[in-house]
């Protein structure tokens, strides 16, 4: 049954007559209120049952709602039931309080309304939903996060150059599984954490210094490998002759698997959509939106694996391949070179102590691991030693948790590495006063380790052109820093219907709401946008 609201309640009205309802409960814990949806009392003033996205931060509760079939004016007061779910200490418990909101005249729709009926914000239905995942995942191939996974795909290839057209589709039968069941493990994962913590976003794990660091060893791990440095199985594993004998399909499924992994950091065209909406539904549609996205991503792959004519295209095999395979170990070092970056950002200068520390012991590992066989009690002792190494190596992800973001904060400069000259550090309220005062505003939602907002940023948005133009149009340039978790972006990203970054919102002057721009960006693009308010002026 519900009981009297505790928290004082209002209501204003947009230009289209929308109603908003504000409940002042102050002291929420966002990440721990879930499916709250306001009832009306009454037949008229409120549209019932429609669909409502609610915001949930500190200052309390914002429900956007929708005006009903009455023809009369809004009433004084706005009396219902709202419902919403909280977690505790002793599991989920639902509560729904009796509200009554009184009208406000001086209500500002631009600073108080929801965000979520910006421009371009999608309501998709489920089968929308499944073929933005398919094309998201398809164009996910073209992202700069996949391109270490190209390498070890172009080394698939000329691996299996010559070979029968069995063992080619059986290569891309593998790799298609291992895309799936690791699409399928995250859609495992995101279902429990949003069961037991609450909201959780796409690319959540890279804000973590222990994730960004166990990555770094990966990359430089894979390209000692392509080098050839060592083989995968055989003595190294000590795992005996049956891996070796199926390495070919145990690599394709762990490379689908890598894809997987570096792919997590991107949202390509369509993507964005399709997550938001996945992310926010049931556990079907999570997984079921999830596993389209990964089919998409591995399609390319599978289809040059099936199809008769394209194999006949490909390369003969000859001595080349072994020079290609060696080549394409260095953008596994780029990207590893690049996650040792990122956790600089994230935990300060000892990142790159225990990265680079870190490698050390896992080559060195390798190197044992590799010498010629001795007495078997000089083996076990090199095994010993080796395991050792590659412990003390992973013993570092224990130190990086103690306080990851802390050390560039603690010096007093920003908590990561993305640029933050001639640009406002985002919040809320700086957001909402730039808005009401008339000025245009740009907001870019980026974080350090995803490659495609670091692209747009040099092409786009920090160009000679797109600076003086912006200069030119007066925009207050507003940048949210992702790359470690901020309760107050993520839940701006979840109003828009977002799972993650990139995010571009551009308000015009005097708009109600503001644009959302694609999430990859050109520098024309920028201009157009800007050139309207120049326009305007004159």
């Amino acid at each position: 049954m519900p009981i009297e609201s505790p928290w004082p309640a209002r209501y204003g009205l947009s230009k289209s007559g929308d109603p908003t309802l504000i409940v002042e409960a102050k002291g929420l814990k966002p990440d721990t209120i879930r499916d709250v949806y306001f009832f009306p009392a009454e037949w008229g003033p409120v549209a019932t049952m429609a669909k409502q996205t609610a915001t949930v931060t500190a200052e309390g509760i914002r429900i956007p709602l929708r005006k009903g079939e009455a023809k009369t004016a809004m009433p004084e007061r706005l009396a219902g039931t709202l419902v919403l779910t909280e977690k505790t200490a002793d599991g989920s418990v639902k509560q729904a309080f009796d509200v009554s909101a009184k009208l406000d005249p001086a209500f500002v729709p631009a600073a108080q309304a929801s965000l979520a009926g910006a421009t371009g914000a999608e309501q998709l239905s489920l089968v929308q939903a499944l073929l933005f995942a398919l094309l998201g995942g398809l164009i996910l191939n073209l992202m700069p996060c996949v391109f270490p996974v190209l390498a070890m795909k172009a080394a698939a290839f000329a691996r299996l150059a010559g070979h029968a057209q069995t063992e080619m589709r059986r290569d891309g039968l593998a790799y298609t599984a291992g895309v799936l069941v690791s699409f399928a493990a995250m859609a495992a994962v995101v279902v429990a954490i949003r069961a037991s913590v609450g909201d959780v976003s796409w690319g959540f794990q890279f804000q973590s210094p222990v994730f960004s660091l166990l990555i770094a060893y990966l990359f430089f791990t894979v390209g000692l490998n392509l080098s050839g440095v060592f083989e995968f199985g055989g003595r190294l594993a000590g795992v005996g002759q049956g891996l070796a004998a199926r390495g070919g399909t145990t690599g394709a499924f762990f490379t689908g698997v890598l894809a997987v992994i570096v792919a997590t950091p991107c949202t390509a065209p369509f993507m964005a959509a399709a997550l938001g909406f996945a992310l926010s539904q049931p556990a079907p549609a999570t997984v079921a939106v999830l596993l389209a996205m990964g089919l998409g991503l591995a399609l390319p792959y599978l289809a040059l694996t099936m199809i008769p004519a394209l194999h006949r295209r490909m390369p003969r095999p000859g001595p080349w391949m072994d020079q290609l395979r060696q080549f394409l170990a260095f953008p596994m070092y780029a990207s590893a070179v690049w996650m040792i970056w990122v956790l600089t950002q994230q935990t300060g200068s000892d990142g790159v102590l225990y990265a680079l520390g870190g490698m050390i012991l896992i080559a060195f590992a390798i190197w044992l691991l590799r010498l010629g066989s001795g007495s078997p009690s000089g083996n076990w002792t090199r095994r010993g030693v080796a395991a050792a190494a590659v412990l003390l190596a992973f013993a570092a992800t224990l130190k990086l948790e103690d306080g990851p973001a802390t050390a560039a904060s603690a010096s007093g400069g920003p908590a990561s590495g993305v640029s933050f000259e001639g640009w406002e550090r985002f919040s809320r309220e700086r957001m909402t006063a730039a808005h009401t005062a008339g000025k245009p505003v740009f907001v870019d939602f980026t974080a350090a380790w995803c490659i495609t907002c670091l692209v747009n940023e040099r092409v786009a948005l920090d160009t000679p052109a797109s600076r003086k133009a912006f200069e030119q149009a007066g925009v207050v340039k507003l940048k949210g820093d992702w790359t470690n978790r901020d309760d107050e972006i993520t839940g701006v990203l979840k109003e828009f219907g977002r799972a993650g970054v990139p995010l571009y919102l551009f308000w015009a002057p005097g708009a109600d709401k503001p644009k959302i721009l694609p999430q990859v960006l050109t520098e024309a693009m920028i201009l157009s946008e800007l050139s309207s308010i120049q326009q305007a002026k004159r």
